[in-house]
């Protein structure tokens, strides 16, 4: 009998708690305090009544109900936050400030650091704050943002946030390089990819060269290729470094890959009427371009930025060949200089060239500012001609600077 008492007493124990956990979750002032006659050492039911109580304006209640929460377990970091919180709104930092080291105490993950965080901010910041947001964010929870942003709204300089705030682990700092990118901060990246630089992977070459092209979208070519040749030296590139000193300026020239339309690589334009394919295969790689007659009458194909150095000549040679196209084919190159936005040459239309492969060249100098090109090859409708269907392949694009003794040539 007496086992059967105590299996009986178990068995009803169980009941209550399992009812009291059901109405806890409900999140009610009313279900809370029935979970909690149901069951009164419940530390959790405990603390999320007083979370209801302070929402409700009663603090008293709630500053009870939270040191209820603690007493009965001093792991509770959410309780301890609660009660911190509820402190610092009574004005008694000092007290708030206890209870919210004891929640990071007894819980070292995100919570109770992100906590920590907020209120030594409204405090006015200072080392507490940047010690607890550096915590905070070596717990390397999934999502950081919030916490990258909660620095920004701390300090405008980004040297600070970086040296006070981001732990130099290589998740983490991918983490923040894409949080810079999305939030539109690319100017505070330069101190990230140093450190990511050290030891490119794999995983930070999609955020180097996002950062790359926003580098070139604002005409940091030195910058721009020093990220590039960083990737290129890691073997994350399949292209060689770039070197303007050295003559090294363009990219692919040959297509012995398909173009990525990234950083210094070829752009194919997304035109209607217009496609392109790479024959990397063939005996003679090279890209050809179809236009199919419904194209626009004055439209970009090809484009690639290079990085040049100023006051020099240069020389843009290449290979080409035409199919289906009338004898003007309306196909011309342009080189422009993206540093003082000048035009720096605009090549004839092409002849065609139905044969064989034709070589073509468009010679120009660079000006006193520049150090990043564009090259475009472009298609504008010559008069008398009408949009027919039809092809051009280009192959071995080179740009080589023109040596001094063959400029003074005459």
């Amino acid at each position: 009998m007496f086992v059967l008492a105590l299996l009986a007493l178990a068995a009803f124990t169980s009941v209550r708690s399992f009812w009291a956990e059901r109405l806890a979750e409900t999140g009610t002032e009313e279900g809370l305090r029935r979970a909690l006659a149901l069951a009164p050492a419940n530390a959790s039911a405990w603390a999320q009544l007083g979370l209801q109580l302070e929402r409700n304006g009663d603090s008293t209640a709630a500053a009870k109900a939270f040191a209820r929460a603690v007493e009965l377990n001093r792991y509770d970091a959410a309780a301890w936050i609660g009660l911190g919180l509820h402190w610092e709104v009574e004005g008694d930092a000092r007290r708030a400030e206890q209870c919210l080291l004891e929640a990071a105490r007894v819980d070292r993950t995100f919570a109770p650091r992100w906590a920590q965080a907020n209120f030594y901010l409204r405090q006015g910041g200072g080392e507490p704050f940047w010690s607890a947001i550096h915590d905070g964010i070596s717990s390397r929870r999934a999502d950081l943002s919030a916490a990258f942003d909660l620095c920004w709204r701390a300090s405008s300089d980004p040297a600070q946030i970086l040296n006070k705030a981001i732990p130099d682990v290589p998740d983490i700092n991918r983490s923040y390089a894409a949080f810079l990118i999305s939030s539109g901060r690319t100017s505070a990246m330069a101190g990230i990819w140093e450190r990511m630089a050290a030891r490119p992977a794999i995983a930070d070459r999609g955020l180097a060269l996002a950062y790359l092209e926003e580098l070139l979208g604002s005409r940091q070519a030195v910058e721009a290729l020093a990220v590039w040749n960083r990737l290129s030296q890691a073997g994350l590139l399949p292209y060689p470094p770039l070197d303007p000193l050295q003559g090294r300026l363009l990219t692919n020239g040959r297509f012995l890959l398909a173009p990525s339309g990234r950083g210094f690589d070829w752009k194919l334009a997304d035109v209607q009427g217009v496609a392109s394919d790479v024959r990397t295969r063939s005996a003679d790689p090279h890209l050809r371009i179809r236009l199919s007659g419904t194209h626009p009458e004055s439209t970009e194909l090809l484009a690639q930025l290079a990085p040049a150095l100023e006051g020099r000549s240069y020389q843009l040679r290449f290979r080409y060949k035409t199919a289906g196209l009338p004898g003007n084919t309306g196909l011309f190159w342009t080189v422009d200089d993206l540093t003082a936005s000048a035009k720096l040459a605009t090549g004839e239309p092409l002849a065609a060239a139905e044969e064989d492969w034709q070589p073509g060249q468009l010679t120009f100098r660079t000006g006193p500012r520049t150090r990043l090109i564009r090259l475009l090859f472009a298609y504008r409708r010559s008069p008398g001609t009408t949009r027919t269907q039809g092809s051009v392949s280009l192959s071995e694009v080179e740009l080589l600077p023109v040596l001094r003794s063959a400029e003074a040539r005459p």
